[in-house]
């Protein structure tokens, strides 16, 4: 939105009212001697018998309000327009600025939904992270108990293969030295 917020925007059709020093002399001065005729008009008027409401004359009271009424400056009539319409804008502005917050609060809600569950789901993968090192921690020293139980076994084996073989060998050694020993001495060549 590259349109700028214009609050005068609305009041853009009103004419530039008249300036209040145009308003002539007679005028103003015809105005107040309008109202004193009026306000010295109730103030002489009879009263109804038995009651407090006045008794006067209807159409000397509307003419002179009237006249009074036709006799305002312009600038009354816009100022009174212009405080209604500046309601207005106000009313209009305070609903969109409720509809905004609304809207904002709803964004909000949502964002902080998603913030849950997305540390709900970092917390789910941080513990089958976790799990996961456990496991390979596990297996890492299951494997080396497994190699170190093999090369114990193999050293073992090759030990009991040395004694054997070390055995065998001495008994060999041993019926080749009886088996030289128990064999007759030739015999002389004779006639050499």
């Amino acid at each position: 939105m590259s349109d700028k917020f214009d609050p005068l925007a609305d009041f853009a059709d009103i004419a530039e009212p008249s300036h209040l020093e145009d308003l002539s002399e007679n005028d103003a001065s015809r105005v107040l001697a309008v109202a004193e005729e009026l306000i010295l008009s109730v103030h002489e008027a009879r009263t109804v018998t038995l009651s407090s409401d006045l008794r006067m004359d209807r159409e000397p009271l509307l003419k002179g309000l009237e006249e009074i009424r036709d006799r305002l400056p312009e600038e009354l009539k816009t100022a009174r327009w212009m405080i209604r319409e500046r309601a207005a804008f106000i009313a209009r502005t305070n609903e969109e600025g409720e509809a905004i917050r609304q809207k904002a609060q709803s964004v909000l809600a949502s964002a902080r939904e998603t913030a849950a569950r997305l540390v709900s789901e970092h917390s789910i993968l941080a513990e089958a992270v976790e799990e996961a090192n456990t496991l390979v921690r596990n297996a890492e020293v299951r494997a080396q108990a497994v190699r170190l139980n093999a090369e114990d076994l193999s050293i073992e084996q090759l030990g009991r293969l040395d004694t054997m073989l070390t055995s065998m060998l001495r008994e060999t050694r041993g019926s080749a030295s009886e088996l030289s020993e128990s064999r007759a001495k030739p015999p002389p060549v004779q006639g050499v």
